[in-house]
């Protein structure tokens, strides 16, 4: 599977089918579940030329962000089943290069304290993933420069695992470039 990641100005992401910028993602197989992984280009700009408030609606721009999606496919003959700590089933994050976190996708959702189940029926996918917005925890916008984008589960781990429950939390990552243009 290929995938086009053109440049985004602003908040604008296009995807389609064949790799130009970046190269695609490999899938990952583990215990016959496929995971793929969409990502934006691997360098993204700031749009920091000063915006107008709309006067007839009052809309305000939108704050640039990046999309990423992760898609499990269950590749066995049996249900896989994921458990999750909470109704918060992945994050998405921007991080440096220390490891740490400069923006997450929930940082600003609400998510319920109960435990939350997912099966994957043989044949069947799901898609975990949305937008990450471009601005740090505290709501400015990243400096330029060199971090990390990642997708992670966030379901349970349990080494002692049933059959068809998963034991790991999948995850994917990969570099990128933000700057700023004017």
């Amino acid at each position: 599977m290929k995938y086009i990641h053109i440049i985004l100005l602003f908040s604008s992401l296009i995807l389609s089918s064949a790799s130009v910028l970046a190269k695609p993602p490999a899938d990952r197989t583990t215990t016959g579940v496929l995971m793929s992984t969409q990502f934006p280009a691997p360098r993204v700009y700031i749009d920091m030329m000063p915006t107008i408030i709309d006067p007839v609606t009052g809309n305000q721009p939108a704050t640039p962000s990046v999309e990423v999606l992760m898609t499990l496919s269950n590749n066995t003959s049996q249900t896989i089943n994921y458990t999750f700590p909470s109704s918060r089933t992945f994050d998405i994050f921007i991080k440096n290069q220390f490891g740490d976190v400069i923006t997450s996708w929930s940082k600003d959702k609400f998510f319920l304290a109960i435990i939350t189940n997912l099966s994957i029926l043989p044949g069947d996918s799901y898609t975990f993933g949305g937008k990450v917005e471009l601005t740090t925890l505290d709501n400015a916008f990243i400096d330029p420069g060199d971090y990390i984008l990642s997708i992670e589960l966030n379901n349970i781990t349990d080494s002692g695992a049933t059959t068809g429950t998963i034991s790991s939390s999948p995850s994917s990552q990969m570099p990128l470039r933000i700057d700023w243009v004017y």
